[in-house]
């Protein structure tokens, strides 16, 4: 089953493949907050606890698209609340198919604290990168795997991609929400250099290092580079032109068989 975008994209389709590959390397992994609360109230310190984890570098940048290609029934969800939501389902339709009594989860500790936090987050953004439900993107996943418990961390990557594609309901709407007008390549880029000190510090090549962070991951194309400044668009051939030019050479082997839909990040 095919994604269905309407939107008119200004800037170049990645290949689910290559964003699965790029996010299967980098994982895209959620900061968890500091565990450090020395010399604060307990009071102060269970509120602390009780806050979902922050976003930091590309990853804020990667949401906030991931919200324009999401199913619409989540629009008034932030993306921790995606990924509850995503794990609450799983949890469900794991207990209805294995006939299992209790929760997976602890109900005293918030989820994000849950081990499998990650794997439910890198799943959600997939359903989202898809613009699908995420009860019939699970559901795929278990029938993929008939008589078997699924694990989270079979719900993100190449083979859900596929079960998906296989057992989906044929009349489930691709519905994406109604989608904003696409944002500049030159400001997304103008706002991933924004938060560069923050996260590198006074490292004189923070800027670089953040624009080459956000390309592997995804977040942007490699043509973001052409609108840096030109002395950054310097530094960046001089630190990772030799790199780029060497994966160039050995591109990742498609998924053999598999007509996988095109997607904008």
């Amino acid at each position: 089953m095919k994604s269905q975008d309407t939107r008119k994209n200004h800037g170049p389709a990645v290949p689910v493949d290559e964003l699965i590959e790029n996010t299967r390397t980098r994982r895209l992994l959620v900061r968890r907050p500091k565990a450090s609360f020395e010399g604060m109230p307990l009071r102060d310190v269970r509120l602390k606890l009780s806050q979902p984890p922050g976003l930091e570098g590309a990853e804020e940048v990667l949401e906030k698209n991931l919200t324009r290609q999401m199913h619409r029934e989540y629009t008034d969800m932030g993306w921790w609340e995606r990924t509850w939501e995503f794990s609450q389902v799983w949890d469900h339709v794991r207990r209805r198919r294995l006939a299992l009594l209790s929760s997976s989860f602890d109900q005293l500790r918030p989820r994000w604290k849950d081990p499998s936090w990650d794997d439910f987050n890198q799943g959600r953004r997939q359903a989202d990168a898809h613009g699908v439900r995420y009860e019939p993107w699970i559901r795929a996943v278990f029938k993929s795997m008939p008589g078997q418990d699924v694990s989270p961390s079979r719900l993100h990557g190449e083979a859900a991609i596929r079960a998906y594609s296989k057992y989906a309901p044929p009349d489930e709407p691709t519905s994406a929400a109604e989608p904003a007008p696409d944002e500049p390549l030159a400001d997304q880029v103008a706002e991933i250099l924004a938060m560069a000190e923050d996260i590198y510090g006074d490292d004189p090549l923070a800027g670089v290092k953040l624009i080459r962070e956000s390309i592997q991951m995804g977040v942007l194309p490699p043509e973001a580079v052409d609108t840096l400044p030109q002395r950054l668009r310097f530094a960046y051939h001089q630190e990772y032109l030799k790199q780029d030019s060497a994966g160039a050479a050995r591109p990742p082997a498609p998924a053999v068989g598999v007509d996988l839909p095109k997607i904008i990040i």
